[in-house]
C-alpha cells in the first residue's frame, strides 16, 4: 500500500491572536468489509468445491 502524507493547517486562537501551524499525517488505504468478505467467501466455496471434487473422484 502505498503511503500518502497529507498536510493539515489547525488555528489557535489564545488571546486574541490566530496561529497557523500545518500538521502532517499519514494516510493508508484500507480495503473495504464488503471486499474482505467477498474474498473469504471465494476462498471457503473453493476449499468446499475441491473437497467435494476429490471425494467424488475417490469413489
Amino acid at each position: 500500500m502505498a503511503e500518502i502524507v497529507s498536510i493539515a493547517m489547525i488555528i489557535l486562537s489564545f488571546r486574541g491572536f490566530n496561529i497557523l501551524l500545518p500538521v502532517g499525517y499519514d494516510v493508508q488505504t484500507v480495503p473495504e468489509p464488503l471486499t474482505i468478505l467477498g474474498a473469504g467467501s471465494a476462498i471457503a466455496f473453493g476449499t468446499a468445491f475441491k473437497r467435494k471434487l476429490a471425494k467424488a473422484k475417490k469413489q
